[in-house]
């Protein structure tokens, strides 16, 4: 079996193939295949890999090739994990979004959408090159907007697409929180139906018994805030998780996961635009970029080390995922190469999944992954909840639009994709957010949007 990662040089990618290689004797005899622009962190990671305790006795080979077509010939998976946009530019269009009153994220947001300009292309490119290479193989894709190129790939290409989301594994966190308990629960089984980011949960069971009921028990009696705020990790969610109390006492449902961007698109909006403002990234660039540095530099450095036993004993051990649940790829990797069953969250074609959708929508449903098979979870078809429909079905428009555009390089598509991202009412407020944009990211634009 091969497994290609794009972006291979990504520090993201080590706790994932260290749970890939647990799946154990269907592994045996792997070709680990790393392909990034920067070869010295390709390298770095590969080195890393290499010590892994996990590969002892599976003979797993890892390479990092400088040819892309290389890297994906007779692949049976790839991954896409690469940010191919300029950092600086991704940052400083916060001050453009936020100024203007739109959210800036790397997934539902104007921003995100410029990004596609260079994403797009380039997961389209593997496709392309998978189907010379790799036809029979299964895409995965972790860079954002997933969606957006999810849909790119299914609709431009003859290859699969699947997107995968590491922000899925919030509930895991969020519904014990709503609960009282004091620990995550990874044996909480959730439905979702939504897009991602913005996706519901609308089935909840624990140990096989509906967990629903209880839960709405405990919204109804009020969430003890007093107690949350205990939580380490309380002033990094305390603002979405707010937003998803409020947007439950709506909706009478709970989101899937609480990003930044998703759930404020029903709750908060403005809150969410003045919080993104705060962070003021526009007069932080050099020291972002900086901390991107420090952690590619950290990461070479490591690899360049002998990683004992002792290293990797460590509790929490470095690179290590908390929970194997929490690791995506993984999941859908122990379900396609085994019988085991393995529940997880994907964007890909809705095919009657969600109603009111078109078949060739993109949209984000639970699966469960078994034999190499994809079934979708839960009573299906399912309806969205209430005063939820509208608002998605205006980001799946934009996100499909985003799409075409990148497919037919028509640069009116894009723009009449940011007119269908619902939080875009006004003409002339687009209209100069679009310039400024533009502007700003000129060097990253494709020939046919300049």
């Amino acid at each position: 079996m091969k497994m290609t990662f794009v972006g291979g040089g990504s520090s993201r990618l080590i706790p994932s193939v260290r749970e890939i290689l647990k799946i154990g004797d269907p592994v045996c005899g792997s070709h680990i295949c790393l392909y990034d622009i920067d070869q010295e962190s390709a390298e770095a990671v590969a080195r890393i890999l290499r010590q892994f305790p996990e590969a002892r006795g599976l003979d797993v080979t890892v390479s990092w090739p400088t040819d892309l077509d290389e890297a994906l010939e007779g692949a049976d998976f790839v991954e896409l994990l690469a940010g191919p946009w300029n950092w600086r530019a991704f940052y400083r269009s916060f001050e453009v979004c936020t100024r203007y009153g739109y959210l800036a994220g790397g997934n539902l947001s104007v921003n995100a959408a410029f990004s596609v300009l260079k994403g797009g292309p380039l997961a389209l490119d593997i496709a392309h090159r998978m189907e010379r290479v790799a036809p029979d193989g299964l895409f995965m894709i972790f860079t954002n907007p997933i969606a957006v190129l999810a849909k790119t790939v299914n609709a431009g290409t003859s290859i699969r697409g699947i997107g995968i989301c590491e922000g899925q594994i919030g509930h895991f966190l969020d519904v014990p929180r709503v609960m009282g308990w004091d620990q995550p629960r990874f044996d909480i089984e959730a439905i979702a139906a939504g897009t991602n980011h913005f996706s519901w949960i609308v089935g909840l069971t624990l140990n096989g018994d509906d967990l629903l009921p209880a839960m709405a028990q405990r919204f109804a009696q009020g969430i003890d805030f007093d107690r949350l705020a205990l939580d380490p990790h309380w002033g990094h969610i305390e603002d979405s998780f707010r937003f998803m109390v409020d947007a439950y006492y709506v909706t009478g449902h709970m989101i899937y996961s609480i990003e930044g961007d998703g759930v404020p698109h029903l709750i908060g909006y403005d809150d969410a635009v003045r919080g993104e403002r705060n962070l003021r990234y526009h007069e932080r660039v050099d020291e972002l970029l900086e901390n991107r540095r420090q952690g590619r530099q950290q990461i070479i450095e490591r690899s360049r080390q002998e990683l004992g036993d002792k290293f990797w004993n460590r509790d929490p051990s470095p690179f290590t995922p908390r929970h194997p649940r929490t690791v995506t790829d993984a999941c859908v990797l122990r379900g396609m190469l085994t019988d085991r069953p393995e529940t997880v969250s994907v964007s890909y074609l809705n095919n009657g999944i969600i109603e009111g959708f078109d078949n060739d929508d993109i949209v984000e449903y639970t699966v469960e992954v078994s034999g190499g098979q994809f079934r979708p979870m839960g009573a299906y078809p399912c309806r969205l909840p209430p005063a939820t429909s509208g608002v998605t079905h205006g980001i799946v428009e934009h996100q499909m639009l985003l799409a075409q555009a990148v497919i037919q390089e028509d640069p009116r598509i894009f723009e009449q994709a940011i007119y269908a991202y619902p939080m875009c009412r006004t003409k002339r407020t687009v209209d100069a957010l679009l310039a400024e944009m533009k502007e700003l990211n000129a060097d990253e634009l494709p020939p046919w949007m300049k």
